[in-house]
C-alpha cells in the first residue's frame, strides 16, 4: 500500500469540504454578488488544519507487517525480517571475516585517550527513550500484572573501539565518547526503573559476561549474538538473577564492564 503525501492530502481533503459546502448551502444566480461574498468567505475559512505529521520508528510499520503475516501464515513476524535474519544465521563468523577483523583492529589503533578515563555521568534529558519509552512500558506492564525485563546486551569487549569511529553514534553538542554515552544511558535506564523493581520490573547488565563477550567467535557481525546455546543459558541466567543491576550496584556495575573493555583493549594489542 502506498503513502499519501500528507500535503497533498490536506490539500485535496480542503478542495473537497469547500465544494461540499456549497453545494449544502446553494445561491441562486439571481444574487451574484452574494454568491460572490460567499465564496470569498469560504475561501478565506481553515476548514482543514495540518497536515499534522506523527514520527514514528520503522519497527511500527514493521509490528503491522507482522500482525498481517500472522493472519495468513500464523507467525508473527514481519517476512522481510525473516529473509533477512536468514540470510544473517547463514553468514560467516565475525572472526571468519577478514574485512571485519580488520575493522576492529583498526579502531583499536585510533581509539581517543578520553576512551581510557572514567565515565562522567551525562543529564538523563539527553535520553528521550528511558522517560517516554522504557518507563511507560515498565508502568503498563505492572498496571497489567506483568513482570519485566530490562538487559543490556552482550556486546563484544572488542566492539567498543568500533563504537569511537563511528560518527552517525554521536549525540550532537556532547563531547563525550560514545562509551560514556552509552553508560549514561545504561545509568539513567537503572535510575529511572529501579523504582518498580518491587512490582517486578528489572534491569540486568549481561554485558558483563565475559565468557560470552571476550569471545567474537559468537557473534556474526560486531554486536549481535547469534549463538543459540548462549542466548538460551542468558534467558536462564536473567531468570536466576545473576545479571540483576540496581541502584545500589550501579557504580560497581560501570566500573566492572570499564575494567573489562580496557583489559581486552591490552590483551589485543600485546
Amino acid at each position: 500500500m502506498s503513502e499519501a503525501n500528507p500535503i497533498t492530502f490536506a490539500e485535496s481533503l480542503r478542495t473537497v469540504l469547500a465544494r461540499y459546502i456549497a453545494t449544502t448551502l446553494p445561491i441562486s444566480r439571481r444574487y451574484p454578488r452574494l454568491g460572490r461574498e460567499f465564496r470569498e468567505l469560504l475561501n478565506r475559512e481553515q476548514l482543514v488544519q495540518g497536515p499534522y505529521v506523527e514520527a514514528l520508528p520503522d519497527f511500527e510499520n514493521a509490528i503491522v507487517r507482522a500482525s498481517v503475516n500472522r493472519l495468513s501464515s500464523g507467525y508473527f513476524v514481519d517476512p522481510q525480517w525473516a529473509r533477512q535474519l536468514s540470510d544473517y544465521a547463514n553468514s560467516k563468523r565475525v572472526v571468519d571475516q577478514p574485512q571485519k577483523m580488520r575493522e576492529i583492529a583498526a579502531a583499536a589503533r585510533k581509539i581517543p585517550p578520553s576512551f581510557f578515563q572514567p565515565v562522567r555521568p551525562m543529564s538523563c534529558s539527553h535520553f528521550a527513550f528511558v522517560a517516554e519509552v522504557m518507563v511507560p512500558a515498565a508502568e503498563k506492564a505492572h498496571a497489567k500484572g506483568v513482570k519485566l525485563d530490562f538487559y543490556f546486551p552482550p556486546i563484544p569487549l572488542a566492539t567498543y573501539p568500533v563504537f569511537e569511529t563511528r560518527d552517525s553514534l554521536k549525540t550532537a553538542g556532547v563531547d563525550e565518547t560514545i562509551f560514556s554515552q552509552l553508560m549514561s544511558f545504561h545509568r539513567c535506564a537503572i535510575i529511572a526503573l529501579d523504582r518498580l523493581s518491587r512490582e517486578g520490573v528489572k534491569v540486568h547488565a549481561v554485558d558483563t559476561d565475559q565468557s560470552i563477550t571476550a569471545h567474537l567467535r559468537y557473534y556474526k557481525d560486531t554486536v549481535h549474538l547469534m549463538d543459540e546455546d548462549k542466548n538460551q543459558r542468558i534467558l536462564q541466567d536473567i531468570k536466576g538473577g545473576k545479571y540483576l543491576v540496581t541502584v545500589a550496584s550501579l557504580n560497581r556495575y560501570e566500573a566492572l564492564l570499564s575494567n573489562q573493555i580496557i583489559a581486552n583493549y591490552h590483551r589485543a594489542a600485546r
